[in-house]
Formats: C-alpha cells, structure tokens, sequence
C-alpha cells in the first residue's frame, strides 16, 4: 500500500489471480521468463515435447519460445493453450480437469492421470515457495499433485521464480531442490540461497 495507490501482494499461503499478477508483471519477472525461454530453447529439438505450468511467468516464458519448429506442448493453462495455439504452429494438449478460477489452470485427478500417461523432454515449471528445508511448495494440494506429476513424467526440469520466492515455503511438497536441473532467479537472490541451489546439484542463472 502507497499513498494513493495499492499494490497487489501474494504470498506463499494466498495467490493472486492470474488478471492481478498480469497487472504488475515486474522487470525482474520479463527478465526471468526471456531467460527460461532461452535456455528451454537450447534443450529442445524438433518435436520435442514440452510442460508449461500454470502461472505467469511460465505464460510469458511460453511467450518468448523459438517459433520456428513444431513442439508437442502440455499445459494445464488455459491462457497459454489459448497463446500457443493462435500464435504458433505447434500441437496443444490441454490437461482436462477441474478449473481454478484464480488462475484458469486445471487439476484434480482427471488431469493428473492424464498427465500420467506422457513421457515429456521439459518441464517448465512455477513455484511459491523454494527452501532448502521443504523443497518446492505450493498452497493448493490439488496443484501440487499436478506439478509433482510433471517432474516426475518429464527428463529435464526447469524453474522460473522471482527471488522473493526462495527461502520461503508454502503448504503442499512437489518437488525437492534436487529434482530440479536448472533455477531462473533474478540477481537479487541472497548469496547463502545460491549457494544452497548449486550444492543440491542445480543450475542457477540470475537475472
């Protein structure tokens, strides 16, 4: 809060919708998605297959992918099926399944099981939380399940997540530091954090 303005504040236990986050897209987090573009670009081949997670910053990573090959994409996200589908030639497999009005992504089992059935080169993924103790958290169990389905089907892994995300946790487990191949951060992250991501045998980039 400001005076004469309000800002939009999401925590590790409440999220945002997906319209607010939108409204307050940070330097630091179009930084992030054009990085996790980058090195997502790097990992994968023609007909590779790709996971892109519910969330904002997964949407603009999605944004920024290399056009000019044809990829299999999964998402639970109804807005980057919708992006994806209009503005490139690659073939969309929407996860069918509950939809979350918060963040028009869709869980339960129905998408879960669905997602059980793949094998998939790039997980592209989100988090609310990040900590060394914990892992990678989020507060909906329902969403984890999700995200935890998707490092387990997929080869690599991929994290895209403001600094402000790490050293903190949320309540629902989906993955352990070490699951991960690669963290995107910006540059503000805390040295003793890095530090904890490179001795669980991750890459780091900051931004």
């Amino acid at each position: 809060r400001g005076y004469g303005m309000v800002y939009p504040v999401e925590t590790t236990r409440y999220e945002t919708s997906l319209a607010l986050r939108e409204a307050s897209d940070s330097d630091e987090r179009r930084r992030i998605a054009r990085a996790t573009a980058e090195i997502v670009d790097d990992w994968l081949d023609e007909n590779s297959t790709l996971f892109i997670d519910e969330g904002r910053t997964t949407l603009l990573a999605a944004a920024h992918l290399r056009r000019d090959r044809r990829l299999t994409i999964v998402t639970p996200s109804l807005p980057a099926a919708v992006e994806l589908a209009s503005t490139a030639d690659h073939e969309i497999l929407l996860l069918g399944g509950r939809v979350r009005a918060r963040t028009l992504g869709t869980v339960d089992y129905w998408a879960r099981d669905m997602l059980s059935g793949f094998a998939i080169d790039v997980a592209m993924l989100g988090s609310n939380g990040i900590s060394q103790q914990q892992g990678l958290t989020t507060p909906d169990p329902a969403v984890s399940a999700i995200k935890s389905m998707a490092v387990r089907v997929s080869r690599k892994r991929i994290v895209a997540a403001e600094h402000t995300k790490f050293g903190v946790h949320s309540f629902a487990r989906f993955a352990t530091m070490s699951d991960i191949e690669t963290f995107v951060t910006g540059e503000r992250l805390s040295p003793s954090l890095a530090r904890s991501i490179v001795h669980h045998g991750a890459g780091l980039r900051l931004v």
